[in-house]
């Protein structure tokens, strides 16, 4: 069930309420009534106006990489092509730029984490649960090998909606949303979880 409609960008977004058959201590109200506490206090305290505003600081080598949160770097890992491109296009139509796509989590890691370095790590990873080679939750598991302070955010969805899908994900903080998931509520978790970012700056 989801609560009244707020906007983000043209888009509606509905808070979502945990069930009366849920508890409020599994791991599917805990991820539930985060995602609603969060949306709920971005959209409370966004500029409407000015809704992508600020911008991003990377340590690049020995360098200070300003960007702006439009220009973040965004991995979409999921094994439905269709899903993927469907999330591209809402991202693309407010001018997020720097998006890669991924089959599964073992595709996206490889090209993250080669000859025992990484190699390259994103802003965000907005990523599917029940995918082959690996999943939604091992492929945030092998994050946390990341330094904290250089670690991407880290954004699930599941089709699938139960505690043992969303265990670790609610263990390591990560914000979960249920497919299909509307418009309004994916592009304001995904600026939420850039907002989050240690090296974003409002200014």
């Amino acid at each position: 069930m989801n609560s009244g409609p707020n906007t983000f960008a043209g888009y509606e977004v509905s808070l979502p309420e945990v069930e009366k058959n849920v508890s409020l201590d599994s791991a599917v109200g805990k991820a539930i009534s985060q995602v609603r506490n969060q949306l709920g206090t971005f959209l409370s305290t966004i500029d409407a106006d000015n809704p992508f505003a600020g911008k991003i600081v990377r340590g690049e080598g020995n360098e200070m990489v300003e960007k702006p949160l439009l220009d973040s770097h965004i991995y979409l890992v999921d094994d439905d092509p269709t899903v993927s491109r469907a999330f591209k296009r809402i991202l693309g139509g407010k001018k997020f730029s720097n998006i890669q796509t991924f089959n599964d989590g073992q595709e996206a890691f490889e090209h993250m984490h080669k000859d025992g370095q990484w190699v390259e790590i994103p802003d965000l990873i907005i990523s599917d649960t029940n995918m082959p080679h690996m999943d939604g939750p091992k492929l945030a598991m092998a994050l946390q090998n990341i330094e904290a302070s250089k670690r991407p955010r880290f954004l699930a969805l599941t089709g699938q909606f139960n505690d043992e899908n969303i265990k670790t994900y609610v263990e390591l903080g990560y914000p979960v949303m249920c497919k299909p998931v509307n418009n309004g509520n994916f592009l304001a978790m995904t600026v939420h979880e850039l907002r989050q970012d240690p090296g974003f700056k409002a200014a």
